[in-house]
């Protein structure tokens, strides 16, 4: 929603102070409040004085808000929000060179009123009351003591229009920032296929590597059994060995699978030298006997032997 300008009226100005070049001129500028206006009650809050009050400083003293140069009276040099007095207050500082007639006036309290422009937003409360938001101050002005009744006089509102080169430009602008936010959005989209494709491509690696590692444990399981049933053939059931099997690694369990397995094939070839059964003696595989098969072989070929 545009800031629309609004002119209140019926502020007071008093402590007047002069010097060579100035006179200066306290006074109230806005107290909170709500305000009939033509579009319903507008609603003015301490707190939006408060935020909005330092923005007052610097902005021109105007008569009787005609915006133009020669309108231009002088400058307000201060601005605060009041609190114990709860009143929006500026010090204004008037040039005497050409505003000798206004500075009488001033001073004989003939012209006391101040008027304050400024834009806002409105934020509505509920049906036929707003809230004043964003305040902007443009300016004071010095107004007439106005035998008009002030809901009358608080009715004059000024609406600025933006031209349309202004608004010309602003349509190119946003036109460029909206191309810009669709090829932006055409990069992203290609690089989210981009990363979807690496992230099929990972996903399938991950999978090989799943089954590799199941393979490599199954291959782990079955060295780690090796391991166990040629040591026990060697060395029996209570083997120190046993107990490191199952913490080593893949190079030590082959190293003592082969070990073993060696060991036990001279084992039970020394059993065999007892017996003449040839056919016995080789038809048993080491390689797929369990240590049950090998101790059976061996109590066998002792048997045999005897």
């Amino acid at each position: 929603m545009p800031k629309d300008m609004e002119l209140l009226y019926s502020r007071d100005l008093s402590n007047f102070e002069e010097d060579e070049n100035y006179v200066y001129v306290d006074a109230v500028v806005l107290v909170p409040g709500t305000i009939k206006r033509n579009y319903g009650d507008l609603i003015i809050e301490a707190d939006e004085l408060k935020r909005s009050a330092e923005g007052l400083k610097g902005k021109p003293v105007l008569i009787e808000h005609q915006n133009d140069v020669n309108s231009v009276v002088g400058q307000v040099i201060e601005s605060f929000f009041d609190d114990d007095t709860v009143q929006l207050k500026a010090k204004l500082k008037i040039l005497k060179k050409g505003n000798d007639k206004l500075i009488q006036l001033i001073k004989d309290k003939i012209v006391t009123k101040l008027s304050a422009g400024f834009r806002r937003t409105l934020e509505q409360v509920k049906a036929g009351m707003y809230r004043a938001k964003d305040i902007e101050f443009q300016e004071v002005s010095i107004v007439l003591n106005s035998a008009v009744d002030q809901a009358t006089i608080l009715k004059k509102e000024v609406i600025d229009m933006p031209d349309i080169e202004s608004l010309t430009k602003e349509k190119t602008l946003l036109e460029k920032e909206v191309e810009t936010l669709k090829r932006q959005l055409v990069a992203r989209e290609e690089k989210i296929e981009e990363l979807t494709e690496k992230l099929s491509v990972l996903e399938k690696e991950i999978e090989a590597l799943k089954g590799m590692a199941e393979i490599g444990k199954k291959y782990e399981e079955s060295l780690i059994k090796d391991a166990e049933k040629f040591v026990k053939v060697v060395e029996g059931d209570d083997s120190p060995i046993l107990s490191l099997i199952g913490k080593a690694e893949i190079d030590e369990l082959q190293a003592i699978a082969r070990k073993y397995e060696a060991l036990a094939r001279e084992k039970l070839k020394n059993t065999a030298k007892g017996t003449d059964d040839d056919t016995e003696k080789d038809e048993l595989n080491l390689d797929e006997a369990s240590y049950e098969d090998l101790k059976k072989y061996e109590e066998k070929l002792l048997i045999g032997g005897n």
